[in-house]
């Protein structure tokens, strides 16, 4: 008997969640599921654990079976992507988080599986990226994102670099019909391909967005739009203009980078205060198209653990600017933010503790 419209299946505990479901393109009955197990703090990161796994159903979802063993590298297991191809539902690709971990190939279902290419590259920051694609025709070829788009024609084994125009690769669509058409989702955007060795390229039509946006607000009237553009900077739009049309020119770069917040001063629109990645703080006016650095310990601390550092940061460091009673012009921000009360720093100056140390 089929699982019923919203129920709960397959749940193992509160820690360990299903991140995807693929089915099999020839037996709508057949399911694989990957969980994995993560938590992500502000000063650590835990992916996989003993119940991450790839689970199996073969009555529509109703039940499930963990696929261990006959090929399947020992645990603890963490992000595991999986697809089926079209042209052979019995063959499976997993890209599996382990000690042992790869691209596995299964040609009987799921129940069998075997290490087809171990590189690396595949999966670095497997948290993070961990997808595979198979083509909807073609058994043999398959796909694989991370920092770099990969295509495979021998089954896994052999892998090709696809000419895309930007990096970090997160979602891929296969035309079931034409499989040379490809859209495929990336930190840039999403970038088209109507023939395969054509490059991956962004539609050619003007003003289409194409972008990953991380913070959105809005200010002022005729309000502009403010986004955090991933892999680039922070971006101010007007929503009108006087020549009818929103053009480039309505558009300017106010500090900041991908990650960050951004806030506008109260009094006075044309400074925009920004940040990214944590110690990297701008104060941006827009009327001398200047942005100028005003972190309170200007060092970059990539690569450099948090016990090394006067100040901790987190990716998306909260960012606020308000107006004191006196008038004097503020900017509040926090640092070293954890599980309990964070560091606060005004103007630069830190004036709350550092509940981490």
């Amino acid at each position: 008997m089929a699982a019923k419209p919203g129920t709960k299946f397959c749940y193992i505990n509160d820690r360990t969640g299903g991140i995807d479901i693929v089915f099999d393109p020839k037996q709508s009955a057949c399911a694989l599921r990957r969980d994995v197990g993560r938590l992500s703090h502000a000063v650590s990161l835990n992916s996989g654990g003993d119940k991450s796994g790839l689970y199996r159903s073969a009555d529509d979802g109703a039940t499930w079976k963990r696929i261990e063993g006959n090929g399947m590298p020992e645990g603890p297991l963490g992000r595991i992507g999986v697809g089926v191809s079209g042209g052979d539902s019995n063959v499976v690709y997993a890209l599996i988080e382990a000690k042992k971990g790869g691209l596995y190939r299964s040609d009987d279902g799921g129940l069998k599986w075997a290490l087809i290419n171990p590189d690396h590259r595949f999966r670095q920051r497997a948290w993070y990226f961990t997808h595979v694609w198979a083509d909807p025709k073609n058994a043999n070829t398959v796909y694989i994102a991370n920092t770099g788009l990969f295509r495979s024609i021998d089954g896994g084994k052999a892998f090709e670099r696809v000419n895309a125009p930007h990096g970090d690769h997160h979602g891929l669509w296969i035309d079931p019909r034409d499989t040379n058409r490809l859209i495929n989702g990336n930190d840039g955007g999403a970038t088209v391909s109507v023939r395969w060795r054509q490059k991956l390229d962004y539609p050619e039509q003007s003003g289409r967005p194409r972008s990953s946006i991380t913070w959105l607000l809005t200010n002022d009237f005729l309000y502009r739009v403010y986004g955090s553009q991933q892999d680039t900077a922070m971006w101010a739009i007007r929503t009108r203009s006087d020549h009818g049309f929103i053009d480039r020119g309505d558009w300017d770069a106010v500090g900041g980078g991908e990650s960050g917040h951004i806030a506008p001063d109260p009094r006075d629109s044309n400074i925009v205060y920004a940040d990214d990645e944590g110690p990297f703080l701008t104060r941006f006016d827009r009327t001398t198209g200047q942005a100028q650095s005003i972190q309170q310990y200007p060092d970059d601390l990539s690569g450099h653990p948090a016990s090394s550092q006067k100040y901790r940061y987190t990716w998306t460091m909260p960012l606020i600017v308000f107006v004191a009673q006196s008038g004097r012009h503020l900017s509040h921000f926090a640092v070293c933010a954890a599980l309990g009360r964070c560091g606060t720093h005004v103007d630069g100056n830190q004036s709350g503790p550092d509940a981490q140390r």
